[in-house]
């Protein structure tokens, strides 16, 4: 079966991506036997070329032509390749790229005769057009979604998870050496005062420094911010001002973009994900990737996570903004060996049961055939 998955942007590496949990779907079913391409468009990696067995179509982003570019390449690859199914990986907001691609991929799609189905990544704004599509996938049931949909869980490739280890020549590299190490990772590449708002509030990074402040007296301590945009410039002084204002500078380490998060997860001692947004909500594929790795994740109460996370089974939930509740869960890990024991057992047992490429492959590809067969 050729299968054509198309998304606005792909971003290369990412965190919590559209990317970031659509390529382990494509790795699967390439290495299943399917010709499996993917179309989108990046600012700093573009062209024709083949990765882990899916063949990549990417057109040049970072101006106001690459829109207008995907556009073309799409047509042209109905053309050359002839999927037999087009997937179409959104944003999660009603934005003009979101409803204009959806627009001209039902009009090109239908000119080919080519099924469209939509997978979604969360946040449902738009599920409510699904007469336009073959059929709608969702990573989590969802009682907004009210008809023609199915439940594709996401893939963690479990067999390329780095199992749970310090990576003592890493952590020597960042000055980290003895001390316990809790990682909070956002894939924001471009600096503005929005985007720190953003990750400071509704991605809970300003929760992660109240509760490091609260747990000052735990010298152990030390927590990678991984943000790229927060790496250096001017979103670095910014993020370093807010941390001196807290008194707790010397318990932060800035990174900035990771090529391989999975091994970072894998050799710190817990994932933070305070995430405190709901109208915008994505499945947090960190977090299955985080417990795929050994790796205990602290998140808040946010719906998505819920469907994941069963508190102390699996991982910690907190309230959200609730640092001291935060606070309490860090330590907990950190200094509770009975309680990370559990939750790393749970974790490493939900993603294998639930996620990983033996489960969701099989279901991708049932699906896939059922709706060309009835196209």
């Amino acid at each position: 079966m050729k299968i054509l998955f198309t998304l606005t942007y792909i971003g290369f590496p990412s965190v919590d991506g559209r990317a970031t949990s659509l390529i382990p779907i494509a790795n699967s079913l390439a290495e299943n036997g399917q010709d499996v391409h993917i179309l989108s468009t990046e600012e700093i990696r573009w062209g024709d070329f083949e990765q882990d067995g899916v063949k990549y179509h990417i057109v040049k982003a970072g101006d106001r032509a690459g829109l207008l570019r995907l556009s073309k390449r799409f047509s042209r690859l109905l053309g050359e390749i002839k999927p037999d199914i087009v997937v179409y990986r959104p944003g999660g907001d009603l934005g003009f790229k979101n409803l204009f691609n959806v627009v001209y991929l039902r009009l090109m799609t239908k000119l080919y005769n080519r099924p469209l189905v939509l997978y979604l990544w969360g946040g449902f704004p738009l599920s409510r057009f699904s007469f336009l599509f073959s059929k709608i996938l969702s990573p989590v049931a969802d009682s907004e979604i009210k008809c023609n949909y199915e439940i594709l869980p996401p893939i963690v490739n479990t067999k390329n998870c780095f199992r749970h280890q310090k990576n003592p020549e890493f952590l020597k590299a960042i000055g980290i050496k003895n001390e316990k190490v809790a990682l909070f990772a956002n894939g924001s590449r471009n600096y503005s005062r929005h985007t720190l708002d953003y990750i400071l509030h509704d991605r809970g990074l300003l929760d992660i420094i109240k509760a490091v402040q609260i747990l000052n007296n735990e010298k152990r301590l030390k927590v990678l911010i991984c943000v790229p945009c927060l790496f250096n410039g001017k979103g670095r002084k910014e993020i370093t001002k807010i941390l001196d204002e807290h008194r707790v500078t010397d318990k932060f380490i800035i990174l900035g973009t990771i090529e391989n998060m999975r091994e970072l997860m894998a050799t710190v001692d817990c994932y933070l994900f305070p995430l405190s947004m709901e109208d915008k909500a994505w499945l947090p594929f960190s977090i299955l990737e985080s417990l795929g790795c050994g790796t205990p994740v602290i998140s808040s109460k946010h719906r998505l996570a819920q469907q994941i996370i069963i508190d102390h089974k699996n991982g910690l939930l907190v309230q959200a903004r609730q640092p001291y509740e935060l606070a309490n869960a860090i330590n907990s890990i950190l200094n509770d060996s009975g309680i990370r024991k559990k939750l790393v057992e749970e974790g490493l047992r939900l993603v294998k049961e639930r996620y990983s490429y033996n489960v969701v492959t099989g279901k991708a590809l049932e699906i896939f055939r059922s709706v060309v067969n009835n196209q």
